[in-house]
Order: C-alpha cells, then sequence, then structure tokens
C-alpha cells in the first residue's frame, strides 16, 4: 500500500500500488489532478454517486463509458490478453462496443461474437 496525503485536508487516504479494478484507477487520477467526484463525473458524462460506486467497486462502469474513463486516465486501466479472444474483447471494451454492434461490424452472428 501507499499512503497519500488527501488533498483536502492533513489525513492520509490508503490507494493501492497496482490498482486492480477501474475504480481504484479513477481515484489515482482523481487525487493526481485534485479533482473531486462531481467534477471527474462530469468530465465522464455520470453522476458523481457513479464516481464513488466506482471507487468503492460497488458497481461497475457500463461499457459505453469505458472511452471517456480511458482518455481520462491517459492509458488503458483493462488487464493485457493473450489470447486472440481476449485482445478482441480487451478492444471492443476500450472502444465502447457492445458484442451485438461488434458482430454487426465483422458480419458475424451475436453467438459467435460472444464465444
Amino acid at each position: 500500500m501507499v499512503v497519500t496525503r488527501a488533498y483536502t485536508s492533513n489525513s492520509r487516504v490508503r490507494i493501492r500500488t497496482g490498482p486492480r479494478i477501474i475504480g481504484n484507477h479513477l481515484r489515482r487520477r482523481l487525487l493526481t489532478l485534485k479533482l473531486i467526484q462531481k467534477e471527474v463525473g462530469a468530465k465522464l458524462g455520470v453522476t458523481e454517486a457513479s464516481i464513488y460506486n466506482w471507487e468503492g467497486d460497488d458497481s461497475k462502469p457500463s461499457i459505453e463509458y469505458m472511452p471517456a474513463i480511458i482518455k481520462f486516465l491517459g492509458n488503458n486501466p483493462l488487464p493485457s490478453a493473450t489470447t486472440l479472444a481476449g485482445r478482441l474483447t480487451r478492444h471492443r471494451t476500450s472502444l465502447g462496443l457492445l458484442q451485438s454492434v461488434t458482430a454487426g461490424l465483422i458480419g458475424v452472428d451475436r453467438g459467435t461474437s460472444a464465444r
């Protein structure tokens, strides 16, 4: 664990050294930029409550918000993939595309895309 000073007070905030969930990545970036959840929500097109829930891993962002999250973070927080299916899923998710949309774009059945 890394202990970082919160920018709003003298209290300490604990964040993981290697964020594993998107909410941890968002929290780290939020603290680095000295923003509040409401400001980050406005940048991503979601509510302050959404940011709070993502940070606490109470919910996960919908795929449609992934492009904005990646842009805000300045990097892609999704895990690397080694298989073709994994790479396709990561790329599709990075673009914010649903399986059904991806299937239509590449001209395959939705079930094929899901597999």
